[in-house]
């Protein structure tokens, strides 16, 4: 019989009861005939499924790629936001604390300093700080190493030279000496007229800045510290370790007051990471009205 030859398409499928009855009388031809039928169309069900999902699959896979090229995009504009936005967080809170700074008229603070010289790294120091702009300062260890010595320093008196009161066997002794002298500097890599939180800022906040404009700082954000019982910000800036940048230092970790956004903590490293420079001001009072009567040497208080 012809029909037991047919090839079944998938869009032409005989109806398999009349093709049955075609037969005249042949059931088992028949059946057998309808059984082939059946057979064909569940292949082509089959197929239908397998492309199905074959194409659903490559729907997927195409799907996915898109999907994972979608976020690397956004990370990557993410992270750039992210990187400008820390560039102009520091940038303005460097500005907001110079602001600050420039109201400030005079202040007193527990001043502390640690400094690395000529490879040893020295005791901390825990100082007293009177200071008035432009630049009058007194100066009184509180704290071991050095404590009771006395500094001060008063912009164009004295021919500009520092009047120190020691300690131990040079306790009776007041002298006049240059702020660059070996005595001043024994214990610091610089003259005691570069003092003060204005000066710190000065020097720290310009290296952040230069950093940010070349594109050579790495800024990270260690969130809220408590510090001399403030509240600040913990932010690390790390510049090239290449000192032919001329940078001050490979890394710095400074401590902003939330409130004032002054830095009243600093710890400075090498290129070799380890820690050359810390200075911190804990009490600070501002504007207080101190006169020209804290820095003159005949004040009782003093030991000059």
């Amino acid at each position: 019989m012809v029909f037991l030859r047919h090839e079944p398409t998938c869009n032409n499928i005989p109806d398999v009861k009349g093709l049955s009855r075609s037969f005249k009388g042949d059931r088992s031809t028949g059946l057998w005939a309808a059984e082939g039928l059946k057979r064909a169309e569940e292949n082509r069900v089959e197929k239908e499924k397998i492309t199905t999902k074959h194409i659903l699959y490559s729907y997927g896979y195409k799907t996915m790629i898109k999907n994972i090229a979608l976020v690397c995009f956004f990370t990557i504009a993410s992270a750039s936001h992210i990187w400008a936005q820390e560039k102009n967080d520091i940038t303005k809170w460097v500005e907001e604390a110079e602001e600050f700074l420039e109201s400030v008229d005079n202040y007193t603070v527990v001043f502390y300093r640690q400094m690395q010289v000529e490879g040893e790294l020295k005791e901390k120091e825990t100082m007293f700080l009177k200071f008035k702009k432009p630049l009058n300062f007194y100066l009184k260890w509180i704290e071991q190493p050095h404590k009771g010595r006395e500094l001060l320093y008063v912009e164009g008196e004295n021919k500009n030279r520092v009047k120190v009161h020691g300690t131990g066997l040079l306790s009776p002794i007041t002298i006049n000496i240059d702020p660059r002298s070996s005595l001043i500097m024994k214990n610091s890599r610089h003259p005691v007229t570069e003092i003060g939180i204005d000066y710190i800022t000065k020097i720290v906040g310009g290296e952040f800045r230069r950093g940010i404009e070349r594109g050579e700082i790495e800024i990270t954000y260690h969130g809220e510290e408590m510090v001399f019982s403030r509240k600040t910000m913990k932010i690390e800036g790390v510049f090239p370790r290449n000192v032919d940048k001329r940078y001050y230092c490979y890394r710095a970790v400074i401590y902003m007051d939330l409130e004032t956004k002054i830095l009243i903590s600093i710890e400075v490293y090498d290129w070799e990471n380890k820690l050359f420079e810390y200075y911190g001001f804990e009490n600070l009072n501002v504007n207080t009205g101190l006169d020209k009567g804290d820095f003159d040497p005949k004040n009782t208080q003093y030991g000059f």
